[in-house]
């Protein structure tokens, strides 16, 4: 797709007599290195000269070769071009996705990356970014929109948490969540039962703050470490222990239960790119769209959840029942609302059955400066 010297520190490694050539393919950049300028210049030279060869395709041509470009970005294994493990860190079955490009810098300074020949942007703004680029439209005839994602969610791996108050942690997380959801459904389609459902979200994994985690670790012991574990039996056997001190939310909120969209058919299909100024009243909207599923019976005595509210019930207050129905009702429809049984304590709580079939996520409000 490209080719180009690597010149800035930024973006090379630190071998300061040494020299770079990356060539950008469609899943991840390969670099080139070479002890003398004249080597590097010489090979750079053929590799454009040919690149440019390629662009200069006779019209007649260009159709056979959109097919040809086409059918080299089908591959019977998607896993071998976008599935890497890393070298540094043990995987296990966790397969690493945002590796287009390698990171040759540690961290920058506190919450930003600040590095010399690289744009200074905290890792909340990169993230909100990179969420914008994983939920717009794709065209599967141009990888444009495609690559420039990928490129994206490699700056992740350099993004420092350590200095980030709880409350940026906790929307530049959710956010990250979305954009791991959206990379896997976009690379390898969406989960169509519960099986395939527990692989897919135990593989995808990115590595974010020199550390590296699943999906399902940055749910439940990044993201949810100091919230309850899921009811049921088998979710003791199936969650990972691992521990990630430096960078788990330290505060619980029932309402990010309903924040974090797994693109189950079950859940809402919009999310929403979350700030730290509206983070409040962002968990509330979420809370809201989740709830639309909420039905009270004629009587107000029945009040029909979602099945997450069942499996993280002690969540909610002291996870009574009461407590369930007494947080859950702000936020049912102002008709159910209204005709709920005023003695939360007569209510009784049922719940739909959890659907593993996914969907790709939508943005939320996409023409909105906030989402």
């Amino acid at each position: 797709l490209g080719v180009r010297e690597l010149r800035y520190p930024a973006e090379r490694p630190f071998f300061p007599s040494y020299f770079f050539v990356a060539i950008e393919t469609i899943s991840r950049e390969i670099y080139l290195m070479f002890r003398s300028r004249d080597d590097c210049e010489q090979v750079l030279a053929a590799l454009v000269k040919y690149r440019e060869g390629q662009d200069r395709i006779p019209p007649s041509m260009a159709q056979a070769n959109l097919s040809r470009d086409i059918a080299l970005m089908t591959f019977d294994d998607p896993t071998e071009e976008y599935l890497h493990k890393s070298s540094v860190y043990s995987c296990k079955q966790r397969r690493l996705l945002n590796n287009r490009k390698f990171a040759f810098n540690s961290l920058g300074k506190i919450g930003f990356d600040d590095r010399e020949g690289a744009d200074c942007i905290h890792p909340l703004t990169l993230v909100q970014i990179v969420l914008r680029k994983a939920l717009q439209p794709m065209d599967e005839q141009d990888t444009t929109a495609l690559d420039e994602f990928l490129d994206a969610a490699s700056r992740l791996k350099t993004a420092n948490l350590s200095g980030l108050g709880e409350t940026v942690k906790c929307a530049f997380l959710i956010n990250l969540y979305h954009v791991m959801v959206m990379h896997g459904f976009l690379l390898f389609g969406t989960p169509l039962n519960s099986f395939k459902f527990v692989n897919h979200f135990n593989m995808i994994a990115y590595e974010v703050g020199d550390d590296i985690f699943s999906l399902t670790e940055l749910e439940h012991n990044i993201i949810r470490a100091n919230m309850s574990s899921p009811s049921g039996f088998l979710s003791k056997f199936v969650l990972p222990k691992s521990v990630y001190k430096k960078h788990a939310l330290k505060k619980g909120d029932f309402r990010i239960n309903f924040a974090i969209n797994c693109g189950s058919i079950s859940s809402p299909e919009k999310v929403q790119v979350f700030t730290s100024e509206d983070l409040d009243a962002q968990l509330d909207t979420a809370a809201k769209d989740y709830l639309e599923a909420a039905k009270v019976s004629s009587s107000g005595k029945t009040l029909t959840l979602p099945k997450i509210c069942q499996w993280y019930s002690n969540d909610f207050g002291r996870g009574r029942s009461v407590d369930v129905v007494r947080l859950s009702a702000k936020y049912l429809s102002e008709d159910d609302e209204n005709r709920l049984s005023t003695v939360l304590s007569d209510v009784h709580i049922r719940h739909y059955p959890f659907e593993f079939k996914c969907r790709p996520l939508k943005l939320r409000n996409p023409g909105s400066d906030k989402s």
